[in-house]
C-alpha cells in the first residue's frame, strides 16, 4: 500500500529514473550497488518511483525485492504489468 500522507494535497510525488540496465548480472557490482543505494535514498521522499529500461526478464521480478517496497513490473509486452 502506498502512503500518500506526505504528498502535497492529492498529488503523489513521482520520480522517473532511466537506468539503462539494472546491471543485475553484471560483474560490475559497484554499478548495481550504487543504483540500489540511489533507489533506497530517493524512495524515502517520494510516493512512486518509475524505473525505466531495467532490461530484466519477466521471471526476474525478484531483482528489487530486497529493497522492501511494492514493485509493479511492465515488461516488453504491452499490457503485461504484474505485481509479484
Amino acid at each position: 500500500m502506498i502512503d500518500f500522507s506526505r504528498s502535497i494535497g492529492i498529488l503523489p510525488r513521482i520520480v522517473t529514473y532511466n537506468i539503462r540496465s539494472l546491471s543485475y548480472y553484471s560483474q560490475n557490482t559497484n554499478r548495481h550497488s550504487s543504483i540500489c543505494t540511489f533507489i533506497k535514498d530517493v524512495i524515502k521522499d517520494i510516493d512512486i518511483l518509475c524505473i525505466q529500461e531495467t532490461h530484466l526478464a519477466e521471471s526476474e521480478h525478484f531483482a528489487l525485492s530486497h529493497l522492501n517496497f511494492p514493485v509493479s513490473l511492465n515488461n516488453l509486452r504491452m499490457g503485461s504489468a504484474v505485481q509479484p
